[in-house]
């Protein structure tokens, strides 16, 4: 008897099958793409500099808000009184029964601004913790990145326990003495009605910003947005809209454009993912703080992106550092600007860096 064949290659036999499935969970899984680690150095820059700056009004901001090296060294003494400045009032606008506050607390949205704000910062820290990078400078950034964002303005109405509007400005600094920082815009507007077509419209827009537009004398200003010849605001000419729902319509931007946030916050270009940039711009925006009801479009941006490797949502670490803050907070002086509070962790580090060189 002659020996049997080999199955044909149209044959239904068990090994083509099992490699198709093979082949279909490689392609359902992509790999994920690496991380470039941070060059920080002097010569990655060479206005760059490990050393804190020696000036009165450098040395003041980089003691008031714990920044860390690099530090840019091209930045003026005027420059660095500028930004104190700006931000000084900005911690009175962020301090909880000041006169200033008032531009930030609506109590027709029933909702707790201070809560929300601390919401929104943890979750900025969160994404620092779960970033690829060794645990030490990791939480370095984090604990400063926690008290390096503000509200600079703030409405919203409440209907049945979820917003139906939201008007909100905030401004993140960068953890880093660059002088740098972003303004981020978004509003919500979502309305049902029984007999007509409800509304439904958000927009989120972010601008970054040098040490040059810090301004004193305006420092509630978001450059995020400007004014239409209608007299309705819009996202500015140097501006991205993240994301924008008009009614049924909606878009988001590219990870091109989200990456364009690296640099000015973080100094480095590829260390985090699109993703991880993107979830920064929501929390430090809002964006999904605030109880909305509807979140299909901030979703579907998210959806767009993956983490890179050795990346994740830092959940674990914050929840971590939040209980060791509050046991500082309840041994630390009642009051004062909620940023400030919150980088109570991070002036902890500084303090034992002092001792340590001592």
């Amino acid at each position: 008897m002659p020996p049997k064949r080999a199955n044909p290659s149209g044959s239904t036999g068990e090994r083509p099958a099992k490699k198709a499935a093979t082949s279909a969970n490689k392609t359902s899984t992509p790999r994920l793409k690496k991380s470039k680690s941070p060059n920080w150095s002097e010569a990655s820059n060479s206005e760059y500099s490990q050393e804190k700056p020696t000036g009165e009004w450098g040395a003041k901001c980089v003691e008031r808000w714990c920044l860390l090296p690099p530090y840019n060294l091209s930045i003026t003494e005027a420059q660095w009184k500028t930004y104190y400045l700006e931000r000084s009032a900005l911690d009175k606008v962020n301090t909880p029964g000041t006169t200033e506050s008032k531009e930030i607390v609506s109590e027709e949205l029933c909702q707790d601004t201070w809560a929300i704000l601390r919401k929104m910062s943890g979750n900025v820290a969160a994404a620092i913790f779960g970033a690829s990078l060794d645990e030490e400078h990791k939480k370095q950034i984090g604990r400063t990145m926690l008290g390096s964002l503000y509200f600079t303005e703030m409405w919203g109405n409440d209907y049945d326990d979820h917003p139906c509007e939201i008007r909100s400005m905030s401004r993140l600094y960068s953890p880093f003495g660059l002088g740098t920082s972003i303004d981020l815009y978004y509003t919500y507007n979502l309305r049902h009605r029984i007999m007509m077509r409800g509304e439904r419209y958000a927009s989120f827009y972010v601008a970054s910003r040098t040490i040059h537009n810090c301004d004193a004398k305006n420092p509630r200003s978001c450059s995020a947005v400007e004014k239409n010849s209608r007299g309705v605001q819009k996202a500015a000419y140097d501006a991205i809209t993240v994301f924008d729902r008009n009614m049924s319509k909606s878009k988001s931007t590219t990870a091109a454009n989200i990456k364009t946030f690296e640099e000015p916050l973080f100094a480095c270009e590829g260390w985090l993912s699109p993703l991880k940039l993107t979830q920064i711009l929501f929390a430090a925006g809002g964006v999904m703080h605030f109880k909305e009801e509807d979140k299909e479009t901030p979703k579907a941006a998210l959806g767009k992106f993956q983490y890179f490797q050795g990346e994740s949502d830092g959940q674990a670490v914050l929840k971590a550092e939040l209980a060791r803050l509050g046991e500082l907070e309840k041994a630390a002086d009642q009051g004062g600007a909620v940023p400030q509070r919150l980088l109570l962790l991070a002036r902890q580090d500084d303090s034992s860096s002092a001792e340590q060189e001592a």
